[in-house]
């Protein structure tokens, strides 16, 4: 049976409209100059040094400041930096949008053939490609300038190569062109990097021999030359040794309060120390989340009862030292004060924060694993709906709010039962014939992203969850062919 190229065709041109309806959205809600419709918050870390670099040749965040950047890793300077050495920022931002829009587009022809590939089933594909561009809750990102469109294209070209490799030709051009496309989705997205790990653990499981490891080395070796070239940069401009991002985020926090100290930064030192403490018990550490922990420690509210677990005030610490910290930082923002007021304050909040943290424990296994059951929720469950696609969902109509429950109920359900089918891959083949390598290492990246979230990074959104929703949707596809043995045999 061949593809039917005009049914292809059909969704992506839907695809574009419900992009440009979104779009349209945007621009009503948003006010000022038109290219802000495109850009976010992170818009100044992200492509602010590049802009920098361009017009001073300085990579840095403030312009003239001289201190070399290295609080993000430099993924999104590609394309960017090429637009941006021709053209004004304005149009290169428009020509960013229209490359991560293109690159979908691509993603999802091969998230096609992936899948195809796999079920063996022309119909279960078909219904695969249409669930990526019309019912996914990553759609907006391709209209914002942010990482996230960007590392799952990426990250879809790159499981394509690698099963082009899998499938028997054993081409090494297909395994420089996987390590290639996934290094860039680790600058991206740095916490990625275990899904190099996963192609290791299945080579070794695979091949048995010399074969595995020469294998591996090819594969990585475009990650360890962008990364050698991001640490002998950050070396030279900084001399000292960063491999990933000097934003404090696996380290431990300290505060130094120099002249350059941002008192009033969202994300300054004190305030990444105190999600720290919510990340304890798995709260939500996300200030613009209403009813969240945070937000009760930023906006200064005074209900304590319905924002945080019961079950903590029985674990060494007390709503009285909630209160406290809530006072303190609340102190640390206030302008008026002078800077060494301001200093004693800030040094006050972090070492309070601290005795609160060193104080907090856990009176059962249960409560441990309920904060890790927490941090996964906080990743892949809350907020998702938000205010995308297309608005809030109490403030649209019953259509869009349908619109929206069946995107939340793909979602939920693909990550559900991939991961109990992967589970159920690993105990039953993954040491028999019927291994299948392809499907173990999508079914590891999701785990190994579960993992990371559970107990090294203490912030998650359900955003940073979007490789997850792909390698569910691609685990799916293939255990609904199977248990269903809907095998179509016209599929080469």
């Amino acid at each position: 049976m061949k593809e039917n190229f005009k049914f292809l065709t059909s969704i992506i041109i839907i695809k574009i409209c419900l992009l440009f309806y979104i779009f349209n959205y945007q621009a009503t809600i948003i006010s000022g100059n038109f290219i802000e419709i495109f850009t976010t918050n992170d818009y100044s870390a992200l492509l602010g040094p590049i802009n920098n670099l361009i017009e001073n040749g300085t990579y840095e965040l403030e312009n003239g400041s001289g201190v070399p950047y290295t609080g993000r890793l430099p993924g999104y300077i590609f394309p960017f930096i090429f637009f941006r050495y021709i053209f004004s920022e304005n149009t290169s931002i428009l020509l960013l949008i229209i490359y991560q829009i293109f690159f979908s587009i691509i993603a999802s022809y091969l998230l096609f053939k992936i899948t195809k590939t796999i079920s063996k089933n022309l119909y279960v594909s078909y219904f695969i490609f249409i669930i990526y561009n019309l019912f996914s809750f990553l759609i907006p990102w391709e209209l914002w300038t942010v990482p996230e469109s960007l590392s799952v294209s990426y990250y879809i070209i790159s499981i394509y190569f690698l099963l082009k490799f899998f499938e028997g030709s054993n081409k090494l051009k297909y395994l420089i062109f996987s390590g290639l496309f996934l290094a860039m989705v680790f600058f991206l997205r740095g916490f990625l990097f275990f899904n190099f790990l996963s192609v290791l653990l299945v080579f070794l499981f695979k091949y048995l021999n010399f074969n595995s490891i020469k294998y591996y080395l090819i594969f990585i070796f475009p990650f360890i030359f962008f990364e050698s070239l991001w640490i002998t940069r950050n070396y030279i401009s900084t001399e000292k040794f960063i491999p990933l991002t000097s934003f404090q985020v696996f380290n431990n926090i300290d505060v130094n309060l120099n002249k350059d100290y941002r008192f009033d930064d969202i994300y300054k030192p004190t305030v990444l120390k105190l999600r720290k403490l919510i990340s304890c018990w798995g709260g939500v550490n996300v200030h613009f989340y209403k009813n969240s922990e945070m937000s009760f420690f930023l906006n200064n509210e005074k209900y304590i009862d319905n924002v945080f677990p019961e079950w903590i005030f029985n674990c060494g610490i007390s709503k009285e030292m909630l209160f406290e910290i809530q006072n303190l930082l609340n102190k640390s923002f206030d302008s008026s004060l002078s800077h060494s007021e301001r200093c004693v304050i800030e040094y006050e909040l972090l070492n309070y924060i601290d005795n609160v943290i060193n104080r907090f424990h856990y009176n059962s296994i249960f409560q441990s694993f309920l904060s890790r059951f927490n941090r996964v929720k906080n990743l892949i469950y809350n907020n998702v709906l938000a205010d995308w696609p297309i608005g809030s969902f109490d403030s649209n109509n019953l259509i869009v709010k349908l619109y929206k429950l069946f995107i939340l109920a793909i979602y939920m359900l693909s990550i559900l039962l991939s991961l109990l089918a992967g589970f159920t891959h690993l105990i039953l083949r993954f040491f028999n014939s019927q291994f299948n390598a392809i499907l173990s290492v999508i079914f590891l990246n999701s785990i190994f992203v579960i993992f990371v979230f559970s107990f090294i990074i203490d912030v998650a959104e359900f955003k940073y969850s979007a490789i997850i929703f792909i390698n569910s949707i691609i685990l799916c596809c293939f255990y609904f062919s199977k248990f269903l043995k809907i095998e179509d045999s016209s599929i080469n």
